[in-house]
């Protein structure tokens, strides 16, 4: 866990974010991933930072038009100060690497520990926190 409480939105509960519409489709110059990168990622961003949603619904669009399953986007009460690519097993940290270098200079790898009430991911999954003021 990074930054404080664990996030109170999972999967099942509405978001106080706006919905994504068929203007996210993907354009030429969304954010891609290298192909040899694990395809369950989820997108998370802060919910009050209107820039990390723009950047979000951008990764999404890159990510979907490569083919990648982004499995969930997800707007977070907590604040994410970095562009983050997030692994959450040890055995994972080769695919943050390549991940992080993929989508630019100012991504990162980190280890993420897995809260108690939060869902356990499965390992090879990514989780892509987009960050900034």
């Amino acid at each position: 866990m990074i930054g404080g409480a664990a996030p109170t939105q999972t999967a099942n509960q509405p978001s106080s974010a706006p919905p994504f519409t068929t203007e996210d489709l993907a354009r030429p110059d969304d954010p891609r991933l290298p192909v040899d990168v694990p395809a369950r990622i989820t997108i998370r961003y802060a919910a009050d930072n209107a820039a990390a949603r723009l950047r979000a619904t951008q990764l999404l669009r890159g990510l979907s038009q490569q083919g990648l399953d982004v499995i969930d986007v997800l707007a977070s009460p907590e604040r994410i100060a970095d562009n983050t690519v997030r692994y959450f097993y040890a055995e994972d940290q080769p695919d943050a690497e390549i991940a992080a270098r993929g989508l630019g200079p100012e991504w990162r790898p980190i280890q993420r520990g897995i809260a108690p009430r939060e869902p356990v991911p499965r390992p090879g999954s990514l989780e892509l926190a987009v960050g900034g003021p």
